[in-house]
């Protein structure tokens, strides 16, 4: 069963590069934006910084992991246009109750609905992207994407924490806000995906057979297996430097208005220059092997900058404005490769044998599933030095690059097919 298919094409569609990044945008303005909440939430409720975090991702991020997993085998089966819809309305609702009265319970569970729904963004995004390019002209795609929806993030925690000043808010309208921004990802969302061309939809999708023969294709396959682990371990550094940020934040007494510029606006620009320097060098011919070894390095060695910077004695301002400087670069980093090594996972199956929805979700799902367990590491970091925490962000990153540059070859069959 094919829907009818228009013919439009996604590249230089300005229409449909608008609803990708609003789509895109939805899962991280949770967490930078949430960032613009964490004091309010803290002081308000008389808990610490990282028990605020924890109330705000963990149960947020369990539900995430089953949204990235199911979604994309929901769209293949129904479409993906019922499904967006479907979603963002439910993102809508959850977000709206979050926002009516804390309860510990009732806000832990409908941050869980939050979690699952708001993955139907950026699942829908990548697979329409997967359904219609190849691996360079996708990474190229999904860099543009991402490069545009990184800025968009950058400004929305801003806004919100401006709006919750100005207006003497609860940090509870946060979630207000983010149903209003739901309601516009939606509008596009439909439009977009009632123009352009759509996937055979798969009938089969859900059941166990297909589960599993999805499975025997891709995490079976050492073809996936590699650039797959390779991606895993990026997540784990952003995540680390995403969650980290506050904490290290608080000891050494910086703003949170300057924590949000950095988190939002700076590392938006960040990663935006570092996925237009990315898209430039895949149209002139790089591998993305090539590409994605260079930003690791590059990471590994401001990663040993920070090491080296808790070392000196220097004043914690000193110490907290080299940090975020450190920071700022190394997250526009770690998007460009993260993107490049999404885009290799999602291309090294046979298409044929799994269909895009599966492995898109799969892929993102695993994600999640890895940010979910990153996650559960805060309440044991409340409380660590910056020493310890730059080396556990530095023993990270030395072992993806470890692991990356002893698997090059290998990754390059899996990129370059």
């Amino acid at each position: 069963m094919t829907r009818p298919q228009s013919g439009i094409s996604i590249q230089n569609n300005y229409n449909v590069l608008i609803a990708l990044i609003l789509l895109s945008s939805l899962l991280p303005v949770q967490y930078i934006g949430g960032y613009s909440i964490i004091d309010p939430m803290s002081n308000t409720l008389a808990i610490t910084t990282a028990n605020a975090e924890s109330s705000l991702f963990i149960t947020f991020g369990l539900g995430l992991t089953l949204g990235e997993f199911f979604i994309g085998p929901l769209a293949d089966k129904y479409g993906r246009l019922p499904i967006a819809v479907i979603c963002l309305n439910l993102y809508a609702i959850s977000s709206l109750i979050c926002a009516v009265h804390y309860s510990p319970m009732w806000f832990l569970a409908f941050r869980m609905v939050s979690g699952f729904t708001v993955a139907a963004g950026v699942i829908i995004a990548r697979t329409i992207i997967s359904d219609n390019l190849p691996l360079r002209e996708g990474a190229s795609m999904l860099s543009q994407v991402t490069m545009y929806s990184s800025l968009l993030v950058a400004i929305y925690p801003l806004v919100i924490q401006y709006a919750i000043s100005y207006f003497h808010l609860s940090w509870l309208s946060f979630f207000v806000f983010n149903a209003i921004f739901c309601a516009i990802v939606s509008i596009q969302a439909f439009l977009m995906l009632n123009q352009i061309r759509t996937q055979k939809l798969n009938p089969d999708s859900l059941k166990i057979k297909t589960l599993k023969q999805g499975f025997k294709h891709t995490l079976a396959t050492r073809q996936y297996q590699l650039p797959l682990l390779a991606f895993l371990m990026t997540v784990v550094i952003v995540k680390l430097f995403s969650f980290t940020l506050p904490i290290i934040s608080k000891i050494l007494h910086g703003t949170t208005t300057l924590m949000l510029l950095t988190a939002g606006l700076g590392a938006g620009i960040s990663a935006s220059i570092m996925l237009l320097i990315n898209k430039t060098l895949i149209n002139r011919g790089f591998t993305i092997t090539s590409i994605t070894g260079g930003l690791l390095t590059a990471i590994a060695i401001l990663g040993v900058g920070i090491v080296v910077l808790f070392q000196l004695p220097l004043s914690d301002a000193t110490h907290y404005y080299i940090f975020l400087f450190l920071y700022l670069i190394i997250c526009g980093l770690l998007t460009a490769c993260s993107t490049n090594l999404f885009m290799v996972c999602s291309e090294s199956f046979d298409k044929q044998k799994v269909n895009a929805g599966f492995i898109t979700s799969l892929t993102i799902s695993l994600s999640g599933f890895i940010s979910f367990i990153t996650s559960l590491l805060l309440p044991a970091l409340d409380g660590m030095t910056t020493q310890s925490i730059s080396f556990i962000i530095i023993s990270s990153i030395l072992i993806c690059l470890a692991y990356f540059l002893t698997q090059c070859k290998k990754l390059e069959n899996c990129t370059e097919k």
